[in-house]
């Protein structure tokens, strides 16, 4: 028997493990699945796994803590606490579950975190700040290999909730793919990537912009080796690619699909917008008025279909092979 789960995961219903009631009962590693019901905070043991027993409905109403090596799966999760989940640990894993709450956040992933997976999960929360943050809280220790797959963010949770629905700060090697971005009627951003990060692969992720107040991305900050490949953006009030700050980012844009959207190419160094397939919005090259300009910008191998460019430009670029299909505003002197 298979179940729908998640941010469109499925699993099995599992009966493999030792069955138990009561949270006391969950001792030491091994597999561990929960009767149906209702259960207080939950600490997952070193080596341990929580499932719900055969596909029961399993309801947290408190946080949950996992130690190095454990995994929680298929459960209800829901607290008003200032995170509902705090990963500071290794190999640990969330997943197929729906996560609410969190005054902070829903999830922080935070300092030592290593090798952390969250997979196949809805979450929404994070009433004064965001649903989900990667950070590097002490500034010494960054959190890394993070990989965050399949998963649904909104912000609906609480009803006035602001920020944005994924922020990335201070990490090193962190993968984005096949997410859906949505419903942040009241906050800031879908993805937001700040600086002191190393290394970010965004893929194969939705961002519905419509339903998103400010931006579905940006790339603020960062020192190397961050890709956005191969992502729909539809409706979208921006995409913004570097920024005003003391760094001058690389990343590279590639293989991406955007519908009536504005694309910002802001402050950075060394990017590459390549293959990417834009109809309708607008194209910005440059904001004059905040000294926020990229520098030997490669802009090649691109359709642009009826959209408005607003070059500002003042730094050399290379344009080459780019598809202009009624295009209007400025040239890209190709």
């Amino acid at each position: 028997r298979q179940v729908a789960i998640g941010g469109g995961q499925r699993k099995a219903c599992d009966t493999t493990g030792t069955r138990v009631s009561s949270i006391a009962a969950i001792r030491g590693s091994g597999t561990f699945l929960l009767a149906g019901g209702r259960y207080g905070a939950l600490s997952v043991p070193e080596g341990g796994t929580v499932k719900p027993y055969n596909c029961e409905q399993v309801t947290i109403n408190g946080t949950v803590s996992l130690g190095n090596g454990a995994t929680l799966a298929g459960l209800t999760v829901k607290s008003d606490a200032r995170w509902v989940i705090r990963i500071g640990g290794r190999d640990i894993t969330v997943r197929n579950s729906t996560i609410n709450g969190g005054s902070i956040e829903a999830i922080r992933v935070f300092d030592n975190a290593s090798n952390v997976d969250l997979v196949g999960n809805n979450i929404d929360g994070g009433r004064y700040n965001h649903t989900v943050k990667v950070i590097a809280e002490s500034g010494s220790a960054h959190p890394t290999d993070i990989r965050i797959h399949n998963n649904r963010f909104t912000k609906r949770y609480y009803g006035t909730a602001g920020e944005d629905l994924l922020q990335l700060e201070g990490h090193k090697d962190v993968v984005v793919t096949n997410n859906t971005f949505e419903n942040n009627p009241s906050g800031e951003d879908g993805l937001d990537v700040k600086q002191g990060t190393e290394g970010i692969l965004v893929e194969h992720n939705e961002f519905n912009g419509s339903t998103i107040q400010h931006e579905c991305l940006m790339v603020a900050g960062g020192y190397a080796r961050n890709i956005i490949r191969d992502n729909q953006f539809s409706d979208c009030k921006a995409i913004s690619l570097g920024a005003g700050y003391d760094t001058w980012p690389w990343w590279r844009f590639e293989a991406n699909h955007l519908r009536d959207s504005q694309l910002r190419l802001r402050q950075s160094r060394d990017a590459e917008v390549i293959g990417n397939d834009m109809v309708g919005g607008q194209l910005t090259l440059g904001i004059p008025t905040e000294n926020d300009n990229p520098r030997n910008l490669t802009l090649i191998d691109n359709r642009f279909s009826g959209v408005w460019i607003d070059n500002n430009l003042i730094y050399g670029y290379t344009c080459a092979n780019n598809v202009l299909d009624d295009v209007s505003g400025s040239s890209l002197d190709c």
